[in-house]
């Protein structure tokens, strides 16, 4: 007698969903709380975006920027793709910014945000949309409720 197709399938989803348990995946509330814990960060690149988090890291957040990648709670890694034209039939450009913490020891991944719609910065106007939301979305994940 052979096994049921249903029988195969539910072990198979049994053991799938096991899986984040055996290799000790930590959960959204594990990272959620150690992002509270924080205070000193490496800022790691050389782009506008990244001098821009640098000079007010701890100015816009409770967070304190570092110059030594050893001395380090985190590492932010900030990047962005160029302008481009609004896809939402919108005028002017936006851009897409990515930005990652990672745990500097293990290199595992601590928080991650991304945003493609957000108004590209104007020097004209003197307004830095993008590197302003990697500073609130960081205020609002490692800061609130302190």
């Amino acid at each position: 007698m052979g096994v049921k197709p249903i029988s195969a399938l539910a072990v198979c989803l049994l053991v799938v969903s096991a899986l984040p348990f055996v290799y000790g995946k930590k959960s959204k509330k594990d990272n959620a709380a150690r992002l509270k814990t924080l205070q000193t960060i490496y800022v790691d690149g050389s782009s506008v975006a990244v001098s821009y988090i640098r000079k007010n890291l701890s100015l816009e957040t409770c967070l304190i920027n570092t110059n030594e990648k050893s001395e380090a709670e985190a590492i932010l890694e900030v990047w962005e793709e160029s302008p481009v034209g609004c896809g939402d039939g919108g005028r002017g450009l936006c851009s897409h910014i990515f930005a990652k913490l990672l745990d500097p020891k293990t290199k595992e991944l601590l928080w991650y945000r991304e945003d493609q719609h957000l108004p590209a910065v104007d020097p004209i106007h003197l307004t830095n949309g993008p590197y302003q939301w990697v500073l609130w979305n960081l205020k609002s994940s490692c800061c609130k409720g302190r």
